[in-house]
């Protein structure tokens, strides 16, 4: 995964300061399924390791994605790997995802290719992710889901 990361931080972004990031995931979700399964447990486990926040999110119908706005705690390079884990990891994103790190007035966007898991999750894996997210909100500890 390092290769794929070479070049964070190499922005115009200073280190300190928050990044905007997009989640582009692959599949069209409706409004709560995109909560339940993606943003409401993401939200979770950037801030329990106090990596950023969950912005917004919208279903883009005509191509078939799923954006998610995140806020990354910071631009140094550390933060986002840890980003892109958490995602890969522990949300299990569908492959052929993107993590877009917004360039600011100088800079172009950079476009990460993320995620491991099947785009077509079973809906066995998905009730599993629903489930840990009550899971985590009532206890506000981390569980790993495989």
């Amino acid at each position: 995964m390092a290769s794929c990361l070479t070049g964070f931080g190499q922005s115009a972004h200073s280190e300190n300061e928050s990044i905007h990031l997009v989640l582009r995931l692959n599949g069209c979700l409706s409004k709560l399924d995109r909560e339940a399964r993606f943003e409401d447990p993401i939200e979770i486990l950037l801030q329990a390791d106090h990596l950023g926040e969950v912005v917004d999110g919208r279903t883009c119908q005509q191509t078939e994605t799923c954006e998610i706005e995140l806020m990354a705690a910071n631009g140094h390079p550390t933060t986002l790997m840890a980003i892109v884990r958490l995602l890969e990891e522990e949300i299990l994103v569908p492959r052929g995802s993107y993590l877009i790190i917004e360039g600011d007035f100088e800079g172009d966007d950079q476009h990460i290719a993320i995620g491991m898991a099947d785009p077509m999750m079973t809906s066995k894996k998905c009730d599993d992710l629903h489930s840990a997210y009550e899971r985590l909100s009532k206890t506000g500890r981390r569980i790993a889901i495989r």
